[in-house]
């Protein structure tokens, strides 16, 4: 039988009880027997009790990468900031990160997805190895990068972007591992908005996709998708302003979001007993999928 490679991608944000979320992901890991890639803007390791959790994230098997240096989502725009910003926000999260964990970072995700070509210029710059920032083939209306059509036109397989335009084939060392899409992408905001059964299908999609061509599966969610808090969000108050574009794309989006926290952990839980038990599915981290090739 064929290996199908899964490779888990957890971003991690600001959230308040995110030191005891990431413990209950570690836990979650364990339970489930599965390797992740934990993506994580640097400053937030300036907090005892995360870099902690990192640590020991990383001291049981997963990879931990860079997720920009603040994800500020007003500021740190890496298809607006200049080379020289980039360059100084790259380098300070990198030692941040490896400051902590005792390691250079070799995999990178923009905040909201958003890259230029001095960014891989820079990635490469300070020795990372592979990007997935880039989501081939999705339609991205409704997220950040609303403007951005070069995502439909963009390799689906990882490929080495061109030093010009990050969503073209070229020469540079950095592989581009692209966020699994199809006009939707394979991430936890999906899961919430169509539910358990709508996802395994489209989870069946990529793993046929991946039988033919070997293209790895690459799946986004965060460290509250595995952490059972019970916690329900606030419902967004109906606006016309919902529909209008903004730096956050079109937020009537949040009106389709499942609320209850622990309904989305267990489907997320239950989503990836789904995925294991398919045949071949290997879940890997960047590193061992680069020694794969």
């Amino acid at each position: 039988m064929n290996k199908v490679n899964f490779i888990l991608t957890i971003d991690v944000h600001q959230r308040e009880n995110l030191k005891e979320e990431l413990r209950d992901m570690g836990e979650s890991f364990d339970r489930l027997a599965i390797h992740a890639n934990v993506l994580i803007p640097a400053i937030l390791l300036s907090n005892d009790g995360v870099s902690n959790a990192i640590v020991r994230l990383s001291q049981k098997g997963h990879q931990i990468g860079c997720h920009g240096l603040y994800h500020d989502g007003e500021i740190e725009l890496y298809d607006e900031m200049s080379y020289e910003l980039q360059d100084e926000y790259i380098s300070k999260a990198t030692s941040l990160i490896r400051n902590v964990v005792g390691y250079n970072p070799v995999c990178f995700r923009s905040p909201t997805f958003r890259l230029s070509a001095s960014t891989i210029q820079i990635l490469e710059k300070y020795g990372y190895t592979v990007d997935c920032s880039v989501n081939s083939q999705r339609l991205g209306l409704t997220g950040a990068d609303y403007k951005n059509i070069s995502w439909l036109l963009a390799p689906r397989l990882p490929y080495h972007p061109s030093y010009e335009n990050p969503y073209k084939r070229g020469n540079t060392k950095l592989l581009e591992v692209p966020t699994s899409a199809f006009v939707f992408p394979f991430m936890s905001t999906f899961l919430k908005v169509f539910g358990l059964g709508i996802t395994k299908l489209f989870f069946k999609m990529f793993y046929l996709e991946s039988l033919r061509n070997k293209k790895p599966i690459v799946y986004m969610g965060h460290p509250e998708d595995f952490s059972p808090s019970g916690r329900i969000n606030k419902s967004v108050p109906f606006s016309y302003k919902l529909f209008l574009p903004s730096k956050d794309g079109f937020r009537f989006r949040y009106l389709l979001y499942e609320r209850d926290e622990k309904k989305v952990y267990n489907n997320t839980i239950e989503l990836f007993k789904y995925i294991k038990s398919y045949p071949g599915i290997n879940f890997v981290t960047f590193n061992q999928y680069l020694e794969s090739l």
